[in-house]
């Protein structure tokens, strides 16, 4: 994981050309088997659009917090 949120269950990837894209799928779909969210960036689009990227993660986030607190959770 290149950064988690531990508490949100939260995986974020950036990608650059030295990632294998089948292993990161297994990865990806071991971590969900497991209820964790991933995002994946390329390296290239946090230079290129780093508000866009932002924003996406602000926005998953604020899911994971509203499904939280629903659930009860922390």
């Amino acid at each position: 994981m290149d950064f988690a949120c531990l508490s949100l269950k939260l995986n974020i990837e950036v990608d650059g050309s030295q990632h294998d894209r089948e292993l990161d799928r297994l990865r990806d779909d071991f971590l969900r088997s497991r209820g964790w969210t991933v995002l994946r960036f390329w390296s290239w689009d946090i230079y290129r659009d780093n508000e866009a990227v932002l924003a996406t993660i602000g926005a998953t986030i604020d899911k994971l917090r509203s499904r939280d607190a629903v659930a009860g959770g922390p």
